[in-house]
């Protein structure tokens, strides 16, 4: 366990709240400081007052001080001023994560990827917690890490969703299972390249031991393994039966074993091999398959991915907000039951628009264009898909709404951040879901 004596929290969030909250605990001497200074942000700066940390809102500059660790928000790229300025002064800066895995009594399970992560957090939860284990999840979904940590104890087991922001101030980090769901591209404008992404990603695995588990797809272990010289037991999860762990119409696949899964949610090719993982997870914990069966015959979708909002006159529409680059829309798409009325835009994070163009062309009957990527996707996928230009949320659900026939899905599956018009996706999610709603009445 990492001890502190005095220590700066950049940023009052979630996480700069939690990390602050375990410091404190632990006995540190604690600053925290945040540019902002709105309601939310000035309460969580009164209660932290409370329990003795020294707390800047509205700050212009980083406080000054001696500090042995400075502890950044996820949304503080590492380019930032601050920083640069920090480490020139010589104090090591971690990420929330970071300081939750240096004080973790017990086993830390590490789901990182692109696209999926929360549902295989959430699943692996739920296995652990089937077969009787007393299990936490969090990191970037839901709870923070810090605050797992501090309610945790050795016989514990932390299941934690793991970002690419998170990764780039980690330097201890090893998971004693650790998933790579899948690599494509997605916030290339923050980190420059899907090299240097894909780089972060693998990351995670390079400080494991001998007893740690890498589990990842069956498609890019070859090039993960030559990457890293660190011994592992590699697990492989995929299509069919020549991963380790692989998804078939109705079933898992692993050796001679079989878990049948007609009927859940994990039935598809995208989101079976999410099962497929889980699988693979779950015994490398020792859990057995029963409990694996279990878990997913009793999963639901969770909010924002490719969540059932209604049936409105024989046409179902489905909330996945949470798709927020080509690659999740992509999947999504795969994934709907029916032909596709499709709501996209808003803040691209891609350059290259043409990856989704032969999905489009297959299953979609028209897209819906809102936000400033709407006349960009207009000019790339118009040639193979009716391209409508709405602008809003409010003109794109009433417009596929009218167009939409029986037994037809209407998808909000955006392929973009959601910056240009609602603060994040959840909020997006539910004003489509309030919009559709409307369409009951």
């Amino acid at each position: 366990m990492k001890m502190y004596r005095n220590a700066l929290v950049l940023g009052l969030g979630v996480s700069g709240m939690a990390a602050a909250e375990l410091l404190l605990e632990r006995g540190a001497s604690v600053v925290v400081a945040d540019r902002s200074d709105g309601e939310a942000v000035e309460e969580r700066a009164a209660a932290l007052r409370g329990a003795g940390a020294d707390v800047h809102t509205g700050v212009k500059q980083w406080p000054e001080g001696a500090y042995d660790v400075c502890v950044v928000s996820p949304g503080l790229p590492v380019a930032s001023g601050w920083i640069a300025e920090v480490k020139e002064r010589g104090v090591s800066v971690i990420s929330e994560l970071e300081l939750a895995y240096q004080h973790a009594p017990c086993p830390v399970i590490g789901i990182t990827g692109t696209n999926g992560k929360s549902t295989l957090t959430r699943l692996c939860g739920d296995i652990l917690a089937a077969a009787g284990l007393s299990v936490a999840i969090g990191g970037n979904y839901g709870t923070p890490a810090c605050a797992t940590v501090r309610s945790a104890s050795k016989d514990n087991w932390l299941v934690w969703e793991v970002s690419s922001f998170q990764l780039e101030t980690c330097h201890t980090f090893a998971p004693r299972v650790g998933v790579i769901l899948n690599i494509q591209p997605d916030h290339l404008d923050r980190h420059g390249s899907l090299a240097r992404y894909a780089e972060l990603k693998v990351g995670m695995l390079t400080g494991m031991d001998a007893d740690g588990v890498a589990i990842v797809p069956a498609a890019q272990r070859e090039w993960m393994a030559t990457t890293m010289s660190n011994p592992l037991t590699w697990q492989t999860f995929g299509l069919g039966d020549k991963a380790g762990y692989g998804y078939s119409a109705g079933e898992l696949i692993h050796g001679d074993e079989t878990i049948p899964i007609s009927g859940s949610y994990f039935d598809n090719r995208i989101t079976g091999q999410t099962a497929a993982a889980a699988w693979a997870v779950a015994d490398a914990c020792g859990v057995a398959a029963e409990h694996v069966t279990q878990a997913i015959m009793a999963f639901e979708s969770l909010p924002h991915r490719m969540q059932q909002i209604a049936v409105v006159e024989d046409v179902t529409y489905i909330d996945d907000s949470k798709a927020t680059n080509l690659a999740a829309m992509k999947a999504g798409l795969t994934m709907a039951g029916g032909p596709v009325r499709l709501i996209a835009g808003g803040r691209s994070k891609e350059e290259d628009l043409e990856s989704v163009k032969e999905v489009l062309a297959n299953g979609v009957r028209s897209v819906y264009l809102v936000g400033e990527a709407a006349l960009p996707m207009q000019a790339a996928w118009g040639e193979g898909v009716t391209c409508h230009f709405c602008g809003t949320m409010e003109q794109a659900v009433r417009a596929a709404a009218t167009d939409a026939e029986k037994g037809e899905w209407v998808v909000l599956s955006p392929g973009c951040a959601s910056f240009d018009q609602y603060p994040n996706y959840k909020v997006r999610g539910d004003h489509f879901a309030e919009l559709v709603h409307q369409l009951e009445t």
